[in-house]
This record gives C-alpha cells, sequence and structure tokens, in this order.
C-alpha cells in the first residue's frame, strides 16, 4: 500500500515490530475482504503439519486467488516458486 497513493509520502513504511516467522505460525487472525473470514498465518506446512506442530486441519483450506495477472495468472506465489526454482 505504500506504493499505491494511500501513504504519504509515497513508499514510506513506519514499521511498528519486528518478531521470528516461526512464532506466528499457527495464527489466527481476520481477513475481513477474503472468502473465509478467518485463515491461519502458514507457510507451505500441508506436508510437515508435525514438525510445524500445528493442526492439519489448519491448512486444510486450498489457496484463494487474490490477484490476476497477465505474466502470473491467477496463483502469483506458485508461479513465482516454480519460475525461480524455490
Amino acid at each position: 500500500m505504500a506504493y499505491q497513493g494511500i501513504i504519504t509520502p509515497r513508499g514510506h513504511i513506519e514499521q511498528l515490530a519486528e518478531m521470528e516467522d516461526h512464532k506466528i505460525i499457527g495464527t489466527k487472525i481476520r481477513a475481513p475482504f477474503a472468502i473465509h473470514p478467518e485463515v491461519y498465518v502458514l507457510t507451505d506446512l500441508r506436508k510437515k503439519p508435525e514438525f510445524y506442530r500445528i493442526d492439519p486441519l489448519w491448512s486444510a483450506i486450498d489457496p484463494v486467488p487474490v490477484i490476476s495477472t497477465p505474466t502470473y495468472g491467477e496463483m502469483t506465489a506458485p508461479a513465482v516458486v516454480k519460475q525461480l526454482n524455490i
């Protein structure tokens, strides 16, 4: 949003906090404009829910397209991961 004309000055980002990613994995958050009103903060956990100590049901929701781009289609993140061989 910092580059969409919503924040002044353009590109200004005020960092409110810093934390390690593993501390928020599994946290339920509200997604007010999404198909699912609550989602869990996850990474690619479907393959190893026990390792990350999460309930396998948390990662059972399929990804939902949010934006469509001419280059990457409707599922941008998986396309970029595949393209960059991540």
